[in-house]
């Protein structure tokens, strides 16, 4: 069984590929997967729908062959990228030096909002590209954005994200790597104890979970 563990900042990192699905989906039905098995019992989760490879346990936690263990470091959002780079040019995990934070999209995906969601938040990208407002005002052009469900209706389950999956996850905020493009010292992220995707100022302290392209 592949098992590696990276001391960084004190603390033991443990990286584990993960998949995340569709919020309406069940990301738990593919821990039966047997083509993620494997994968799983030496920490890590690949997508089969995305491809996407994810840490199945948080940075500042390792994992023991059966969970996450230890306690999860902060980081203020530019921290939480040098978290995880050093991760990288400390040999990485899984044999790959290619691990980042997950955008906003990729990291809203792993909610588990189990009375479904509200509401809407639109995040430009961060690309700078563009669309015409057809309807708007003398036909506007407008960023582009993307458009993602803003949190989990009332009664949901804490916390929201698929616990065999990502065991030990705090109900807390975990950080993006996409910047708000309009308030300059702000970025995204969600929260797994509301399911919201919310702003915070760069130099908040959260979570960060690390990510791959497969």
């Amino acid at each position: 069984m592949l098992k590696k563990s990276v001391l960084l900042g004190g603390l033991l990192l443990a990286v584990v590929t993960s998949s995340f699905a569709d919020p309406s989906a069940e990301p738990m039905n593919a821990v039966n997967n047997p083509a993620n098995s494997a994968l799983m019992q030496s920490g890590i989760w690949k997508d089969p729908s995305t491809g996407l490879t994810w840490l199945r346990c948080s940075i500042g936690q390792a994992w023991d062959g059966n969970t996450c263990v230890g306690t999860p470091q902060i980081y203020t959002w530019s921290t939480a990228q040098a978290a995880v780079q050093a991760l990288n040019q400390a040999g990485g995990m899984a044999g790959k030096t290619d691990w980042r934070v997950p955008t906003i999209a990729e990291l809203s995906s792993l909610r588990q909002c189990t009375t479904g969601q509200q509401g809407t938040n639109e995040i430009p990208n961060n690309d700078n590209t563009t669309v015409r407002q057809v309807n708007g005002p003398n036909n506007n052009v407008k960023p582009n954005v993307q458009r993602i469900n803003e949190w989990c209706k009332a009664g949901y389950r804490q916390p929201d994200i698929a616990e065999n999956v990502f065991p030990n996850t705090p109900a807390a905020t975990y950080w993006s790597s996409s910047p708000n493009v309009n308030y300059s010292q702000y970025a995204w992220g969600v929260h797994f104890g509301s399911g919201y995707t919310l702003n915070h100022y760069y130099n908040t302290q959260n979570f960060v979970r690390a990510v791959r392209n497969d």
